[in-house]
């Protein structure tokens, strides 16, 4: 068991979600972002040299207004966290992106800590427990089938 404390979050572009295990186990927490979703072109080509219909200005703005949300809400949830070891889970590259700030952030501040990175899609808080459960190196609970059928 490499400490009595630690930190699962699962991350996407819309919300995160924190359990916590060993010390205060309190209820998990939400936190929902306020990232717009990507813009999507249609593709269509208006002009000659790759430009696209209305130009790249708007895009470009669009782009770095969600950037910007993205990284406001990195920071929201890395103030959240607690100085335990991580287990940071997500589908996508805001999970990647967590891993690093938190990273920066502990080297900036001189801070040892296990941090794991896994890809994975949506869980349950109850899976999110799971893998902090083997994460932290405890055995999962288990019920015996004689209790089980005598109870």
């Amino acid at each position: 068991m490499t400490s009595a404390r630690a930190t699962a979050v699962w991350i996407d572009s819309s919300s995160a979600t924190i359990v916590r295990w060993g010390g205060d186990e309190s209820g998990p927490v939400r936190l929902e972002s306020d990232v717009p979703s990507h813009h999507r072109s249609t593709g269509h080509l208006a002009a000659p040299g790759g430009e696209r219909h209305g130009g790249t200005g708007p895009r470009s703005a669009g782009e770095r207004h969600r950037l910007e949300h993205l990284r406001a809400f990195l920071a929201l949830v890395r103030a959240a966290l607690p100085g335990d070891d991580l287990l940071l889970m997500g589908d996508g590259i805001v999970v990647q992106r967590l891993a690093a700030s938190v990273r920066e952030d502990d080297a900036a501040h001189g801070v040892q800590r296990r941090i794991e990175l896994r890809r994975c899609g949506p869980l349950t808080v109850a899976q999110q427990r799971a893998a902090l459960r083997e994460f932290v190196g405890e055995p999962p609970r288990r019920v015996h089938a004689a209790s089980a059928v005598e109870g």
